[in-house]
């Protein structure tokens, strides 16, 4: 957004070239012209995030200054021109945005004055600096670093593997459930090596020092080693897949329920669960730095993203998706085009308070723009009443992709950042899936608007990728009602885990401190 204020800045003067004939008028747009020339986006992960953000609110004042100096000689000359007064509104528009651009960073710095404090941030410290003048120290830590890269870049590829399999939707979600505590439990092991590895060094330089501390807050933020022992508890002891996905299961409710009635219908479909309400690893997707209202905009750009080149990673996201939250003007180097708009009356006599299926429809089904292999987002918005009868102005964005039915199984693919991704067959789901599934959680926002966006194309290694995920097979009966026994995978993966479980159980039973010496009372 600054570069996109400078941009507007620049076009101003070229317009008004004879209000800016003067020399420092020709200078200020020479600065303009360097200024966008240099300009790089906040980087919240650099080492030097810290200066970064000094930096950026230093040069959004002095853009505020000559901009406010500007405005008072316009606003003083003797008699002001019809032409003069529409360069006078301009340049208080421009102020506006400057003043909210730079309350938003500053609001950034308050909450993460050093910039992102958290295990990615730490890696890529140690990509291009030394955390120790030791060497024997260094070497001991570049093991334990080397050792989280690796699991974290596993991760992902250990859950779309399970999702690959296909099968009985209770047992997807168990499989996936099991995984994600499994998995946190030795992610919190080996961030708590490494954390009293960086302590007991000596010799930590001041990049190790800021791994440290990103240890340090990551470790905070995520569930406690009491929780994670609980739930491992709840996989050992129940043999009721239903009564376990329900209790502590890593899906949303809407998405669950979406599957089972997919699933009576008989169609086929695939689902890739997850729970906006559960952590992330190395993530919290309830943590709004921004005052955004969340992260649906990064979250969708990123799936896009990912799956144009045959992947889908989000148990473990990437490092950028941080950075879309904080900065949500940036953009993917992806051709963005608009194919199609949709709007629900919505005012004081409607009789609908927000956007309706029937409006989205020949947006998405009867739509001719919209052609296979389309990978889009859908924005919501608001109408200029709706707005008004909220505090604030909101937005959101999920992802709807049309894909080629020659080249792989499914029609559609859908991303909603709240349960998770839907490999659809046909358009009834796709219908059903919006209508019935999407569309009601947002019935508070009053959303009356759409926009359908391309940003991406599926790719071969798209097609790849949804050619390898079978679809999910019906609930047979006694699946939703009696109790199943574990799966394998289940038996293998909990048996390590619960013995070592056992043997801190006493010390958590004593007091609230977890593994990582943090009192969480």
């Amino acid at each position: 957004m600054i570069k996109d204020i400078l941009n507007t800045i620049a076009s101003l003067i070229e317009e008004n070239i004879v209000v800016f004939a003067s020399e420092r008028g020709k200078q200020f747009l020479q600065k303009i012209k360097a200024d966008l020339a240099s300009f790089k986006p906040i980087n919240f992960y650099a080492l030097d995030a810290e200066k970064q953000i000094k930096g950026a609110l230093k040069l959004i004042e002095s853009y505020c200054i000559e901009m406010n100096r500007i405005l008072d000689e316009l606003n003083h000359q003797s008699s002001v021109s019809l032409a003069n007064e529409k360069l006078i509104n301009k340049i208080k528009n421009i102020l506006t945005n400057l003043k909210n651009k730079q309350n938003k960073i500053n609001l950034l710095r308050e909450k993460i004055p050093e910039g992102m404090l958290d295990v990615k941030r730490a890696l890529y410290i140690a990509e291009n600096s030394f955390l120790s003048e030791s060497e024997p120290e260094e070497k001991e830590l570049r093991l334990k670093f080397k050792s989280i890269k690796k699991f974290m870049s596993n991760l992902n590829k250990e859950y779309l593997n399970l999702i690959k399999k296909g099968g009985l939707l209770n047992t997807v979600l168990l499989d996936t459930t099991t995984l994600y505590w499994n998995q946190l439990h030795e992610y919190s092991t080996l961030l708590n090596q490494c954390r009293i590895t960086l302590q007991k060094s000596h010799r930590l330089t001041e990049e190790g020092q800021l791994a440290l501390r990103c240890f340090n807050n990551a470790i905070q933020k995520m569930p406690s080693k009491k929780h994670i022992i609980n739930a491992l508890k709840i996989l050992n002891k129940s043999n009721n897949k239903t009564e376990v996905i329900e209790k502590i299961g890593f899906v949303s409710p809407h998405g669950r329920e979406a599957c089972m009635q997919l699933t009576c219908w008989g169609k086929k479909f695939f689902y890739i669960p997850r729970s906006e309400e559960m952590y992330h690893f190395d993530y919290d997707p309830k943590e709004d730095l921004n005052d955004t209202g969340g992260n649906c905009f990064g979250e969708s750009m990123m799936f896009i993203h990912f799956l144009s080149k045959g992947a889908i990673r989000w148990l473990c996201p990437e490092a950028g998706l941080i950075n879309f939250q904080l900065d949500q003007t940036r953009n993917l180097k992806l051709k963005k085009t608009a194919l199609g708009e949709g709007e629900t009356v919505v005012s004081d006599n409607s009789i609908h308070d927000s956007l309706h299926w029937k409006d989205m429809k020949p947006v998405l089904l009867d739509n001719p723009y919209f052609k296979p292999g389309s990978l889009c987002g859908v924005i919501f918005s608001m109408n200029d009443y709706t707005k008004a009868q909220r505090e604030f102005t909101a937005g959101h964005m999920i992802v709807v992709a049309k894909l080629d039915t020659n080249l792989n199984p499914y029609k559609y693919i859908v991303y909603e950042k709240d349960f998770g991704a839907f490999g659809l067959t046909d358009d009834e789901s796709l219908e059903y899936l919006i209508s019935e599934q999407i569309l009601p959680l947002y019935s508070g926002m009053n959303y009356s608007k759409i926009k359908l966006v391309k940003y991406g194309e599926a790719s071969a290694e798209t097609y790849d990728l949804l050619n390898e995920i079978k679809p999910q097979t019906s609930i047979p009966q006694k699946e939703s009602t009696a109790s199943d026994s574990i799966n394998t995978y289940f038996d293998n993966a909990f048996f390590k885990l619960y013995k070592e479980s056992n043997k801190e159980n006493a010390i958590n039973q004593v007091n609230e401190t977890d593994v990582f010496g943090v009192c969480r009372n």
